[in-house]
């Protein structure tokens, strides 16, 4: 504790040492300066070229265009599906083709839907060019009752569609005796 208080005290005083030098500066009309910053000069190398240097009636050599990556393509066989009618508690499945209409390899980030109800299994996550997968969308409504329309978003590396909304369409039917036919 002791060593703790003898460097406060002898930071304090410092600082107030220093306030004090600055004050009498300051009376005396000349601000603090800075200390003069030295030039440097910089160091010479010798300059090796990697090749040799071109003569003025040599033609310069033709330039690479700039290769960009070639784009994806996200395409849907159908954007809308609609399950028709769905008996409460039970699930229905779809069945729809995701394509790449592209050149380059179509990426998807991320698939969301607005309700747990539906469910959207992708195979893989990359399609390349000119290729396709089919996706599951299994929709369970639970309890639920009535018209339903949820939506899944697709997220692709698509520059043109980054995201896609799917939309789905149900009735759900409650279960009752009278729904079961035999």
């Amino acid at each position: 504790m002791k060593n703790k208080t003898a460097i406060y005290v002898t930071l304090c005083g410092l600082g107030l040492a220093a306030a004090a030098l600055i004050g009498e500066r300051l009376k005396e009309g000349s601000p603090p300066q800075p200390p003069p910053i030295q030039p440097q000069t910089p160091a010479i190398t010798p300059h090796t070229p990697a090749q040799p240097i071109r003569q003025a009636s040599q033609p310069l050599p033709p330039q690479k265009a700039v290769e960009r990556e070639i784009p994806p393509q996200i395409q849907f066989d159908q954007e809308t599906i609609d399950y028709g009618e769905v008996l409460q508690g039970t699930e229905a499945t779809r069945i729809f083709t995701m394509r790449n209409q592209g050149k380059g390899i179509l990426r998807i980030i991320d698939v969301n839907t607005t309700c747990e109800c539906a469910v959207m299994l992708p195979e893989k996550r990359e399609i390349p060019p000119g290729g396709s997968i089919e996706m599951a969308i299994r929709f369970k409504p639970g309890s639920l009752s009535g018209p339903q329309h949820t939506t899944i978003s697709v997220r692709s590396n698509d520059p043109n569609r980054l995201v896609v909304i799917l939309h789905l369409n149900a009735r759900v039917t409650r279960y009752s005796s009278s729904t079961l036919r035999c």
